[in-house]
């Protein structure tokens, strides 16, 4: 048996499936391969073989926490069967950025050219523990999954609340799904909510995050940290992520920051890659010769917390040969505006223009145009996704979808939301069972048959995008090529 890197855009791998609920048949389309995956055959010979049309291979079947044996089919050309095409050893690596579906908030895994592992955020609930354990199977404390480095972009729950589950992944008593991971760097953007409530009363928006100053009848917060542990009061959720921290840092020289725009050393540890991460947010301003972050207001006009630590999110933006991805937070206009304020004022200016985008807060209908025209996308990525009743947001709103087609570069733009592209089936009419007093009436039951999960794969010149699917045949997979001048021409995308 031997490993390669594949060289075809997508391959669909066939085999048995082991849950009895879906089709048993033996050449189900079990998974999908992508651009840059490895592949390991069980006899190299077979793939060389124009008379062999299927190749077995091996590969890790996370539903049943094992290996199994499966095979692709070749494709048909010539009248013979085309050998998989392979990468060769000194071909340009690849850089693998994947947007997860974690409901309604962000999580994005970026695996660099080098082989570093970098997390944006984690959602709310297990899904991106459950994701790095499919990734990384067989972990422990000993050979840990290490993250180079986690990125909090803000403290929303549906931004990081979920990342605690990676430190109690490592006691999860089914084996498929316990993960060991380890940080030697977690940055964020300095700001710590308090509970609603404290010292017997009611806070005000403009207390939830400490010591504040009034200037010019603006608000600013004075009390940002680089280690939030060290925070006098903070919610639940931060109250948990406190104690994740302990269990996910390495244990000698573990770097705790808050970011800010201009902070680009803080991906220092990538250089010699040819890949470069900037940070562009969030902008801090100095008040009585302290570093602040200025209180952000609603659309009515009013102050407001939440509008704050999302306005003032960690925004960054990769860079890869000619290609570029901006990761835009959870900003709405009034901090869009300040990071094009930023941008613009810069010596020398920064450019936003990038060919991915994925979009801030979820596809909120609060949109700036004149950033979305900066940023001129190729193709965005929505990450949203409802829960259930009184947790309905609605993303992606129908206005912001609208505006990312005008400003989007090309004539014809890509756009992805992970909700969207999750997959479900139909599977019976299902009883409540007696405990679950709320419900009493038969309903409709659906599975989840694969999550939203959008790949992006680029070697810094051609983009494959796809989301995560085992059709047959694939649909929905689009490539492109990106000059040095920053014109972009579709190119093709084939399936095997």
């Amino acid at each position: 048996m031997s490993r390669h890197l594949l060289d075809e855009d997508l391959v669909r791998v066939r085999g048995d499936h082991p849950d009895a609920v879906h089709d048993t048949r033996s050449d189900r389309v079990i998974r999908t391969l992508y651009w840059g995956d490895e592949i390991d055959f069980i006899d190299d010979a077979e793939n060389e073989d124009p008379g062999v049309r299927d190749v077995r291979i091996r590969v890790y079947n996370y539903t049943a926490g094992v290996m199994q044996d499966a095979f692709v089919r070749k494709r048909r050309e010539n009248g013979s069967n085309r050998p998989l095409r392979l990468r060769a050893p000194d071909a340009r690596a690849l850089l693998e950025v994947t947007f997860v579906d974690v409901q309604q908030g962000d999580a994005t895994f970026i695996r660099t050219p080098g082989g570093r592992r970098v997390l944006i955020d984690g959602g709310e609930e297990a899904f991106i523990a459950r994701l790095l354990a499919s990734v990384s199977p067989g972990t422990s404390e000993e050979l840990p999954l290490v993250l180079d480095a986690l990125v909090v972009s803000h403290g929303d729950a549906h931004h990081f609340a979920g990342l605690a589950a990676l430190a109690e992944a490592r006691r999860h008593p089914e084996p498929r799904k316990r993960l060991h991971v380890r940080v030697p760097r977690v940055y964020h953007n300095g700001l710590v909510k308090r509970p609603e409530k404290h010292g017997g009363r009611r806070l005000r928006e403009t207390e939830r995050f400490g010591a504040c100053v009034r200037r010019a009848g603006e608000q600013f917060v004075t009390e940002l940290f680089d280690d939030p542990r060290m925070a006098p009061a903070m919610n639940a959720e931060f109250a948990r992520w406190k104690d994740a921290l302990g269990a996910l840092l390495t244990s000698n020289g573990a770097v705790l920051r808050r970011l800010r725009a201009g902070d680009h050393d803080a991906f220092d540890f990538l250089s010699g890659e040819g890949f470069e991460i900037l940070v562009l947010g969030p902008v801090e301003e100095t008040i009585d010769a302290k570093p602040s972050l200025r209180i952000l207001r609603d659309d009515r006009g009013a102050q407001s917390a939440s509008h704050t630590i999302n306005g003032h999110a960690v925004v960054l933006k990769l860079r890869y040969g000619n290609v570029r991805m901006l990761l835009g937070g959870a900003r709405d206009v009034e901090g869009s505006q300040r990071l094009l304020d930023w941008a613009t004022q810069h010596h020398p200016p920064v450019s936003l223009q990038s060919e991915i985008f994925k979009v801030p807060h979820h596809g909120s209908h609060a949109y700036l145009p004149d950033f979305l025209a900066a940023v001129a996308p190729v193709c965005s990525v929505v990450s949203s996704g409802d829960e259930g009743p009184g947790r309905e947001r609605a993303h992606p709103r129908a206005n912001l979808l609208a505006a990312l087609g005008r400003y989007s570069r090309g004539d014809a733009p890509l756009l992805f939301s992970t909700g969207l592209a999750a997959g479900f089936a139909y599977r019976s009419l299902a009883r409540p069972e007696r405990a679950d007093a709320r419900r009493t009436r038969a309903f409709h039951a659906f599975e989840r048959v694969h999550f939203g999960v959008i790949r992006v794969r680029t070697d810094g010149e051609r983009v494959l995008v796809a989301p995560e699917t085992a059709a047959d045949p694939i649909k929905d997979a689009y490539a492109f090529r990106v000059n040095a001048q920053g014109s972009v021409q579709p190119d093709v995308c084939a399936s095997v």
